[in-house]
Parts: C-alpha cells; structure tokens; sequence
C-alpha cells in the first residue's frame, strides 16, 4: 500500500511539473497594407454579398506561427462596434504573410445592406501578442460594385477582378497562379487551391476561372403541351401539296386535312405490307418501311401525332412479340 502511494505521489508531482506550452509575444509587422478592394452581390442567390480584398502583413523576419494562428480578419459595421464576420487567413506561401487573399461572403440570409461605408479590421490574436496590434482599412461605397445587378454580369465582373488580382498574385507570391488554355484563362492548379480556400464556393460564382466548369442541374418538370405538334402543322400550311389534299378531302370526301392525309399513306402501308408477305412471307420488312413513312409524314402534318403513337404502340408490340417469344 506504501508503495502505491509513494507511486502515486511521484505521478502528481510529475504532471505538476511538466512545463505548461506558451507562446512567446510574438513581434508586431514590420507594415501592413492593403491592396484591391472589391464587393459583388447576386452571384449564387439573389440577396447574397461577397467583399473581397488582398491585404499584405509584412515581416523581414517571418513569425515561427503561420498567420492563421496569428492574426484575424473582421467586418466592421458603419458603428465600429458591431462586427459582422471574422475570418483567418489561408496559409498558401510564406506561411501566408505578405501579399495573401481574403474574403467574406454573405448568404441571402445574411441581409447585408449594400454599398455602406464599413471596415475591414485586421487584429493580432491574444495567444501571441502581448498587446495585439490592430489596423483598420476603410471599406468604401466605390468598392462596391455598381453594375448591373444581373447574376451573370456580377459572375462576369468577379471573374475579371479575380483574373487581375491572381496577375498581381502570381508575381508577389513568385507562383503560377493562372494558365492559357483552349477555353481561355483559367487558374492553375496552384490558382484553384488558393482561391477555393479563400472564397468557399467559388466554382459556382466564377464558373469560367476553371477549366472543368460545373453548372447545377435544372431539375424543374417540363410541363408537355402540343405547342411543338401545331409548329409543324404550321410550317405546311399554305404549301401547294398540303391546299390540294385539305381541298380534296374537303369536297370529295367531306374529311377533314388530317383524315383525308392519313388514308392514302395508311392505304401505302398496307399495300407494303401485303408485298411484304408475298415476297419474304412476313411482315418484317413491310412493318420497317411503313414506319419510315409513318415517321417521315408526322413532321410535315400528314399523319396525326395521336395516329403516330398508336401505329408505334403496335409496331413495338410486334416486335417485342419476335424478339421474345420467337
């Protein structure tokens, strides 16, 4: 028992005396400053907001804790109190010091009010600093953009000002950040990576900036109609061959177009069928050239596309019947 509890002292008195980690004060930037600016909206909902922006936190000699461990990013409301987002930075070169993209992005839901004067507040986090170093930088209505409010014109916008903006990149981070391509400038591998973590959901606002686009599926239900079936109607009407057989079933048969078109070719087909089984003994090969002409008449109004699907139907039950049970 003695034992255990001359163990059990030697336990706690060793945890007592691990040395607990602490960060040294890590020291202020030798400059910060702030690069372009920009604010789109519209891009995947109506109502949503992205502010995007290239800051650059410059040190000669670089901190041993990369800069999402160092500094944060915030919105500031037109208070200066009130803060509207917060982000850290994505650690891509130089352990993300120097020049290093930033954004915010603000779902409909979010209801940010457009075009207001905030700022973009940069802070050092307390578990570093001593005495956290702050920079602000206006936000201001000019940043916004005043095009039109239009999805794909605020998408075409944000590509251009992106496209810029990894020019600027690929130079200050000494990284290809941008590739020619056959469907134009697209980003690099290296570009895709860093943006992706910059602007979460990027792809669907910048589509074109990638060389594999991805659009989202319209799954609306189509509603059918006979709009297509009276187009083709249309399109005959007038031609000599269509006024000759309306006036012929007209005044000879007392039928209507569709009626007194659709005998002679029914008429047609049976005669096909008739040489079919003289010449091969079966219908095979009258069936395949009636449903040429079947196919071929519908477009051009001769034949009901009602007519159409119900000599089909039976075409297909025909078949089914050699193929299966042959």
């Amino acid at each position: 028992m003695k034992r255990l509890l001359n163990i059990f002292l030697i336990v706690v008195i060793g945890i007592l005396l691990v040395a607990t980690p602490a960060y040294a004060d890590t020291a202020d930037p030798d400059s910060v400053t702030m690069g372009d600016k920009f604010a789109n909206r519209n891009l995947i909902e109506t109502g949503d907001a992205l502010i995007y922006f290239t800051p650059a936190i410059n040190y000669t000699s670089t901190p041993a804790d990369a800069i999402d461990k160092t500094f944060t990013y915030q919105l500031i409301d037109t208070d200066n109190v009130t803060v509207l987002a917060t982000r850290d930075a994505y650690n891509f070169v130089n352990d993300g010091y120097g020049e290093n993209p930033v954004s915010f992005y603000f779902s409909a839901a979010d209801n940010l009010t457009w075009a207001q004067e905030y700022t973009i507040r940069i802070t050092g986090k307390p578990s570093v600093f001593d005495t956290p170093p702050i920079f602000n930088f206006p936000l201001s209505v000019g940043d916004f953009s005043s095009a039109n409010t239009t999805t794909l014109i605020q998408q075409a916008e944000l590509t251009e000002n992106l496209l810029g903006m990894a020019r600027d990149l690929t130079i200050s981070m000494a990284t290809t950040l941008l590739e020619e391509t056959d469907v134009g400038t697209v980003f690099s591998s290296f570009g895709e990576e860093l943006f992706r973590n910059v602007i979460p959901g990027l792809q669907a606002m910048a589509p074109s900036l990638f060389l594999v686009v991805i659009f989202q599926p319209d799954y609306t239900e189509r509603e059918w109609d006979e709009s297509q079936s009276e187009n083709y109607t249309a399109r005959q009407a007038g031609t000599t061959d269509r006024s000759a057989m309306a006036e012929f079933g007209s005044k000879m048969l007392n039928m209507d177009f569709s009626i007194s078109a659709m005998l002679p070719l029914l008429l047609v087909c049976v005669g096909l069928l008739v040489m079919s089984v003289k010449t091969s003994n079966s219908v095979s090969h009258g069936m395949l050239n009636s449903s040429a002409i079947v196919i071929l008449a519908t477009p051009i109004g001769w034949m009901p596309f009602a007519m159409m699907a119900v000599i089909g139907t039976f075409l297909a039950i025909y078949s089914s019947i050699r193929i299966w049970l042959k």
